[in-house]
């Protein structure tokens, strides 16, 4: 299942993108006691999102309206609960999301990265109940497509074990990968402007305190302590100045050594 909000004015209009952020969840584990928060804190916050709150599928494949949202989406973030594996839908926006090559943050909601990789516990009963489904179908070409479709989704489940990602135990967790991963698809090879940091920083402080522009919040610690590292008694999160800098650091060096944006050809 996902979850967007509505466009909102930062989302470019000159480019192929109309969201900001794609959020991929199993809605029967987390809708009502976990995504509910990003979803309001992302409309707080500016960020342009999509709603699809329907929670019962009524198909195999994916509503064309939710191929569209993923292709349109700079960046996903997927909360990967336990069974989410066991919802084809959730399987096969993975496939695209990763398909995509775009910026993909995942958060592991009450499951460790090795389960999802490796496909055991919950995950691997998941993937063998899919298997016996497909041995039941009588159909050889559908048993051939489900064959095909089983293989995607655990090629695509042990990618995004190998992904850096957060491992949620609350709102904490879920505040460090969405606001550390904004910088990563705004700034990737330009230096922004002191305005436009400005900005997004102010909607990470929004996204971060819950505040709303009819319900502002009081912030009883400054916003540079809280993005300065753990040592220095922060959360680690980092500036949006800082990871603009560092990133064009990273492509520059990459281009010198490569010669390409893109690695070597």
């Amino acid at each position: 299942m996902v979850i967007f909000s509505q466009q909102s004015s930062s989302s470019s209009t000159h480019d192929d993108h109309i969201y900001d952020v794609f959020l991929s969840f199993r809605g029967a584990d987390t809708r009502l006691n976990f995504t509910s928060h990003p979803h309001k804190a992302l409309l707080n916050a500016n960020i342009a999102t999509f709603l699809d709150d329907d929670d019962i599928e009524t198909g195999e494949d994916l509503k064309p309206s939710l191929e569209r949202a993923i292709k349109a989406s700079r960046a996903s973030i997927l909360v990967i609960s336990k069974d989410y594996a066991s919802s084809t839908w959730c399987l096969d926006e993975l496939v695209l999301i990763l398909k995509q090559s775009k910026i993909v943050v995942p958060i592991f909601y009450h499951v460790e990265p090795t389960d999802v990789k490796k496909q055991q516990n919950t995950f691997g009963s998941a993937m063998e109940k899919h298997k016996q489904r497909m041995e039941l179908e009588a159909n050889a070409e559908k048993k051939s497509q489900w064959a095909k479709k089983m293989e995607l989704w655990s090629q695509a489940l042990t990618q995004v074990g190998h992904l850096k990602g957060e491992n949620a135990k609350g709102r904490l967790a879920l505040c460090k990968a969405v606001l550390g991963g904004l910088a990563v698809y705004f700034f990737p090879l330009y230096r922004a402007p002191a305005n436009v940091i400005n900005l997004l920083e102010g909607n990470r402080r929004k996204f971060f305190w819950g505040s709303t522009n009819e319900n502002r919040k009081t912030a009883w610690v400054a916003w540079d302590k809280i993005l300065s590292t753990r040592k220095k008694g922060g959360l680690g999160i980092g500036s949006l100045r800082a990871q603009n800098l560092a990133l064009i650091a990273k492509w520059w060096w990459r281009f010198k050594t490569e010669k390409t944006l893109y690695g070597e050809k």
